[in-house]
């Protein structure tokens, strides 16, 4: 059922919109123009299989925290005994009923059957890569975690409990357990299937614990929200930021971030350490599965960062202090 609410400054009472409204040049037909099928041969950058060791996660004790890379946007957080999941994808391709779409070039950094019980799953926005039909229906039956939405996307998932499904809007927070977790404004944009552009809300996320803090960007070009977030929320411990996908440039650059707009939202948000995501998984842009993380070291080295701002590994375990 489509969204109904009232309006606000990113909602006009039938779609959603983005705080800086840009040209719309996102639909798959105009991303066929360009040729994707060629982007591969055109780069040096090829997209080749990568073999990974995958690594359980360890059991922590309530007061100790942890994060987890697994690929793409997919975080596994350890918080004080708590076990969230981001935009969580197992699938083989990101595309309908996980097939379909571009196919992944890795195995995860942790086997789905190694998970510690999930407690809460944050799902950015509807796109395919976010939002995986296969790996939510396997957190529902196995583990029957909190889900947290934004407006608009229950529609998508029937099969979850109710009382288990939280839409958000931005700005809007909820206490689950011992966390309070908002949702938080992004540029970027929604749609699904064929008729159902920007019916749906998209963000990210704000965490926040006893100890520590949490920010995870979701899908984002740059934007006045994250001088925004610093403001309304404070500068957050940890910043999950997005840097692939990202080319070509003038098509993407309305909807994602590259590395160097990543390493100005990072400034911006004031934070203390910040992780990329987002790249190096799916074949989603130009970009090669090196181009961004390359790109963003380089940057990183010239401003002297590369102590706050790591390019994780799949499996790549974090303590968070």
């Amino acid at each position: 059922m489509t969204y109904k609410g009232p309006p606000s400054d990113h909602f006009d009472g039938k779609k959603f919109h983005n705080f800086v409204v840009t040209e719309n040049k996102r639909n798959f037909w105009e991303f066929l123009k360009l040729k994707p099928w060629n982007f591969d041969k055109e780069n040096e950058d090829k997209w080749v299989w990568r073999e990974i060791l995958q690594i359980p996660p360890l059991i922590l004790k309530n007061n100790k925290s942890k994060l987890v890379f697994v690929n793409h946007a997919t975080f596994l957080l350890q918080i004080e005994g708590i076990n969230v999941l981001t935009d969580p994808i197992w699938s083989e391709q990101c595309g309908p009923f996980g097939k379909f779409g571009p196919s992944r070039f890795h195995k995860p950094g942790i086997k789905f059957e190694d998970l510690p019980k999930i407690d809460i799953v944050l799902v950015s926005h509807n796109h395919f890569d976010h939002m995986d039909l296969p790996t939510l229906k396997r957190l529902e039956k196995i583990y029957k975690p909190i889900f947290l939405i934004g407006l608009g996307n229950s529609r998508y998932l029937s099969f979850i409990q109710t009382k288990r499904l939280i839409e958000l809007d931005w700005w809007q927070s909820t206490s689950i357990l011992n966390l309070e977790i908002s949702m938080i404004p992004a540029q970027h944009w929604s749609t699904r299937m064929r008729f159902d552009m920007n019916e749906s809300l998209w963000g990210g996320f704000f965490l926040r614990s006893k100890n520590s803090s949490i920010f995870f960007a979701g899908d984002s070009a740059e934007g006045p929200h994250f001088e925004m977030v610093r403001k309304s929320m404070g500068e957050p411990d940890i910043a999950l930021l997005p840097i692939g996908a990202y080319l070509p440039r003038d098509f993407m650059e309305s909807s994602h971030m590259g590395p160097k707009e990543a390493v100005e939202a990072f400034k911006t948000l004031g934070a203390k350490k910040a992780f990329a995501m987002h790249f190096g998984t799916f074949p989603l842009g130009k970009d090669g599965p090196n181009t961004a993380s390359n790109e963003l070291s380089l940057i990183l080295k010239r401003e002297n960062l590369l102590r706050s701002f790591q390019v994780p590994l799949p499996g790549m375990s974090i303590d968070l202090k």
